[in-house]
């Protein structure tokens, strides 16, 4: 996945990041499995927009803790059956 990685994003506590249309569709996305990440402002696509905290070092390392995903995805309806229709 490194080599055609396009970019990558700091996702900080509380954060809400939403992917849709081409990056969606088109695109693959993904999380390594690391204890720690360094990160300056040539890694980090928003590095901009990340907290003053991370902003005011040029470069650290970032320990990694529990995160808790949550997806959400429209799904078309798949099925012509009703809903609560139970098979006998």
């Amino acid at each position: 996945m490194k080599d055609r990685c396009i970019a990558r994003v700091l996702l900080e506590p509380r954060s809400l990041f939403i992917v849709k249309d081409d990056m969606y569709s088109f695109y693959l996305h993904g999380i390594e499995e690391l204890h720690e990440d360094l990160i300056n402002n040539r890694i980090l696509a928003n590095f901009n927009q990340c907290s003053d905290e991370i902003r005011e070092k040029d470069e650290q390392l970032l320990k990694r803790t529990t995160r808790i995903s949550l997806t959400i995805r429209r799904v078309e309806k798949t099925t012509k059956l009703p809903i609560g229709f139970k098979p006998k």
